[in-house]
C-alpha cells in the first residue's frame, strides 16, 4: 500500500511544475507592471461646479473613483493645504469667513495604495453677502438669536464681524451663542477685543457677565475668585452708569426711562425718587405706581410699598404686574398663603413673573417639588434672567442643576443680594476655612447691594462666629436684635451664636424664643451650631433667601422682527 502511495506521487511532476511556474510568472509580471510605473485610474468628481458661490462653512466632498485602495486625499485653496482625508467620506468643512472674498482655486489630490497620484480642480467664488452690510448682517443675526435659531444667527454674527470686525451687535450675538455652549474664554476673549466696547453699556454688561462666569468656574483659583468678582461688579456699576447716562443726555428720554435704567443700574433710591413724581395722584399711570412699589421694596421701604398697591386695589387699576409686584412682598415679608391666594386668579395663564413669586411662595411653605416645577417653568421662559435662575438655585433638587444655576444668577444679576448669599452658602457648606472668608467677603458684595440687608447680616454674623471672631459677630447679632426682636432668623443666629460660645442656657433662651415665631417649616427641636444654621435658613427652607424680580420680567420688551 506504501509503495503504491509513493509512485503515484512520483508519477505527476510535469503538472505540478507547470502550476509553480504558472503562479511565479504571474507575480513577475505584477512586478514588472509597478516598477514600469503602470498608473491605477483615479478619477476624482465634485458635487460642485466650476463658478459655484460658497459662504459660512461650506462642505466640499470628493468623490473619487479607483481600482486600487485610497490611502489618501489632500484639499488645497490657492495652493495652501487645508485638510487631509483617509477615508470615505473624503470632505473638507471650508470656513470661508477668514478667507477674502471673490474667486479661488479648490485642488484635490487623490493618492492611491501604490502612491500613484491624480489631481482635480474647481474654480469657486466666496459670497457672503458681505454688500447688505454689516449693521444689516448684525440686525438679522440678533433676530435669529431671540427666534432660537442659533445656525442662523452664528451664521449672520460672522458674516457681519467680517464685514466690520468691531460691529458690537453682532459680536454680542456670537458671544452669547459661546455662553450657551459654557465656553465663556471664548465669548469673554470675543467682546475684548473690541476696540469701541466702551460705546455699548450692554456689551460692557455681557462682558461683566462672562468674566463672572470665568471667576466662578468649577476649578477656578477660590481664594482669588473674590477679586476677580469684583473686577466684573466694577465693570457692570460702569457699564449701568453709562446706560444712566446715555437717557439722561438723550432729549426724547423720558423720566419713566430714567428711572428703569437707574433700578437697572442698582441705584434703587435714586428710581425711587426719580419714579415719585410719576406715580403721585389719582390719574398716576399704573405702570409708574408698579415701578415705584418695586423700587421701595428694594429700599426696604415696605410700608410704602404696601400702601401703593392696596391704593390700586381699592381703585380697581391693578394690574397683573401689581399682582406679582405685591406677592413679592409678601413672599419677602414671609406670608406666603397670601400671596398665593393673591395670584391664584391669574394662575392659569400665568406670566413668568408670577411663576417666581408663586415658586417662593410654596417653597416657603415646604413644598420643594411644587417650587422647583413652578421655577423651571419661569426658567424655560427666562432663561437668561437672574431672578428666574436664582431661584432655580434655591428649588432644584439636582446639585449639579443648583451649582450652575446659582453661578449663572451672580453673573446676571450683580445689584442684587440674593445671588451672593446663596454662592456664599454653598462655599461655606463645603466646611473649609478659606471658604467661610470668601463667604464672608460675599456678604460684603450683598451690602453694596443692599446697605440694610438683613439676611446679609444674619449669614456674615454666622460666618464669623464660625471664623472664632466672636465680637464683631456679637455686634452684628446685638444690632440686628435690636431692630427686629421678634425675628426667627435673628433669634436663631443668636442662639448659634451662644451655643458657639459655650452659653447653653442664653442659646436656649433664645431658641425658645425662635420656636414662637419660626413657620412650622423650619421644624425647630433643640438649638443649633453656626453651620445647620446657615443650611436652615439658606437652603432648606429658604426662609433668608432674598426674592427679586427684574423690570424687564415685569415689562418684557417687544419681540424682535421675524427675519425676512
Amino acid at each position: 500500500m506504501c509503495s503504491q502511495t509513493v509512485f503515484r506521487a512520483a508519477s505527476r511532476p510535469g503538472r505540478r511544475a507547470v502550476a509553480l511556474w504558472g503562479h511565479l510568472l504571474a507575480g513577475l509580471f505584477l512586478l514588472f507592471a509597478s516598477l514600469t510605473g503602470a498608473k491605477a485610474d483615479i478619477k476624482i468628481t465634485f458635487d460642485l461646479k466650476d463658478g459655484d458661490h460658497i459662504s459660512d462653512v461650506t462642505r466640499i466632498v470628493a468623490h473619487v473613483s479607483s481600482p486600487n485602495l485610497i490611502t489618501e486625499v489632500d484639499f488645497y485653496v490657492d495652493g495652501q493645504e487645508r485638510a487631509k482625508a483617509t477615508s470615505v467620506p473624503y470632505e473638507f468643512l471650508w470656513d470661508t469667513i477668514p478667507d477674502k472674498e471673490g474667486p479661488h482655486t479648490l485642488k484635490v489630490t487623490a493618492t492611491d495604495i501604490d502612491g500613484n497620484t491624480a489631481s482635480a480642480t474647481l474654480q469657486l467664488v466666496i459670497d457672503n453677502h458681505l454688500d447688505e452690510g454689516a449693521t444689516a448682517l448684525a440686525q438679522k443675526a440678533d433676530q435669529a438669536l431671540t427666534g432660537g435659531d442659533l445656525d442662523t444667527a452664528r451664521r449672520y454674527s460672522r458674516r457681519a464681524l467680517k464685514a466690520d470686525p468691531n460691529n458690537v451687535l453682532a459680536a454680542r450675538v456670537l458671544a452669547k451663542i459661546y455662553a450657551q455652549t459654557g465656553d465663556y474664554e471664548k465669548a469673554e476673549q470675543l467682546l475684548a477685543g473690541l476696540k469701541n466696547i466702551d460705546s455699548s453699556s450692554e456689551a460692557m454688561l455681557d462682558l461683566a457677565s462672562y468674566r463672572m462666569r470665568i471667576a466662578l468656574a468649577t476649578g477656578a483659583d477660590e481664594q482669588h475668585a473674590v477679586d476677580e468678582i469684583r473686577a466684573a461688579l466694577a465693570l457692570q456699576h460702569k457699564a449701568a452708569d453709562l446706560a444712566v447716562e446715555a437717557v439722561r443726555a438723550n432729549k426724547t428720554s423720558t423720566p419713566l426711562a430714567l428711572g428703569d435704567a437707574l433700578l437697572n443700574a442698582g441705584h434703587y433710591q435714586e428710581a425711587v425718587d426719580t419714579y415719585k413724581p410719576l406715580a403721585s395722584g389719582d390719574k398716576a399711570p399704573v405702570e409708574a405706581v408698579n415701578r415705584l412699589a418695586l423700587a421701595y421694596i428694594y429700599t426696604e421701604q415696605y410700608r410704602e410699598a404696601s400702601s401703593l398697591l392696596k391704593i390700586l386695589e381699592i381703585e380697581h387699576r391693578a394690574d397683573a404686574v401689581s399682582h406679582a409686584v405685591a406677592g413679592l412682598l409678601l413672599v419677602r415679608l414671609h406670608y406666603p398663603e397670601r400671596a398665593l391666594t393673591l395670584l391664584k386668579p391669574d394662575m392659569d395663564q400665568p406670566s413668568a413673573a408670577e411663576l417666581i413669586v408663586a415658586s417662593w411662595a410654596n417653597l416657603q411653605l415646604g413644598n420643594r417639588r411644587e417650587a422647583n416645577d413652578l421655577a423651571q417653568k419661569a426658567a424655560s421662559m427666562l432663561p437668561e434672567s437672574g431672578d428666574a435662575t436664582y431661584l432655580l438655585a434655591m428649588t432644584s433638587p439636582d446639585l449639579g442643576i443648583a451649582d450652575r444655576a446659582s453661578a449663572n444668577a451672580l453673573s446676571l444679576a450683580p445689584f442684587q443680594p440674593g445671588p451672593y448669599l446663596d454662592y456664599g452658602v454653598r462655599k461655606a457648606l463645603q466646611l473649609k476655612e478659606h471658604l467661610f472668608n470668601m463667604g464672608v467677603d460675599l456678604c460684603d458684595l450683598a451690602l453694596q447691594s443692599d446697605p440694610k440687608c438683613p439676611s446679609a447680616f444674619i449669614l456674615k454674623a454666622l460666618l464669623l462666629t464660625e471664623l472664632a471672631q466672636p465680637q464683631k459677630a456679637f455686634i452684628i447679632l446685638s444690632k440686628l436684635n435690636a431692630d427686629m426682636p421678634a425675628a426667627p432668623d435673628v433669634l436663631l443666629a443668636f442662639s448659634a451664636y451662644y451655643l458657639a460660645q459655650k452659653n447653653a442656657a442664653e442659646a436656649q433662651r433664645l431658641f425658645e424664643l425662635a420656636t414662637k415665631t419660626a413657620p412650622p417649616t423650619m421644624n425647630l427641636q433643640l438649638p443649633l451650631d453656626p453651620l445647620p444654621t446657615i443650611e436652615l435658613l439658606f437652603r432648606r427652607t429658604g426662609y433668608d433667601a432674598v426674592p427679586f424680580l427684574n423690570l424687564a420680567t415685569l415689562y418684557p420688551p417687544p419681540p424682535a422682527t421675524a427675519m425676512p
